[in-house]
């Protein structure tokens, strides 16, 4: 499943996006980062697609829901002063605001690696040296 920490309209654009194609499902539409990281620790869904603008949100937040095996999806528009870029977050991919149309083949492939391999996000792959 996947997880959404989105608002606005663009929560209720991601959520039909993801709900409307077969084989994905949208587990949980977390309000905060608090209930994203609850529900990643409960294993409630494989990926998060999490505005970089959540408040609180950090690459020790990003860390912890890949430790939790959730791969994570950040949808970038813009930074604000103050705030980290996205790409600095350490997510597993960040999609442009933009883009958003083009968001189903990656959680796609972010589902299906999850299910094919049982890797956590971010870990090596068995034999691999670091």
């Amino acid at each position: 499943g996947v997880l959404c920490a989105l608002r606005g309209e663009l929560e209720s654009t991601v959520v039909r996006l993801l709900d409307g194609a077969p084989g994905l499902e949208v587990t949980r539409r977390c309000a905060d980062l608090t209930e994203l990281l609850a529900a990643g620790a409960a294993g409630l869904g494989a990926v998060a697609v999490v505005a970089s603008s959540l408040p609180g949100l950090d690459r020790e937040a990003v860390r912890h829901l890949q430790g939790s095996g959730v791969h994570v999806v950040l949808l970038d528009a813009g930074a604000l002063p103050g705030e980290p870029e996205a790409p600095a977050l350490g997510a597993d991919l960040v999609v442009g605001v933009a883009d958003v149309a083009d968001l189903l083949a990656p959680v796609r492939g972010l589902l299906a690696e999850s299910e094919r391999t049982g890797r956590r996000p971010g870990t090596a792959p068995r034999g691999a040296s670091g």
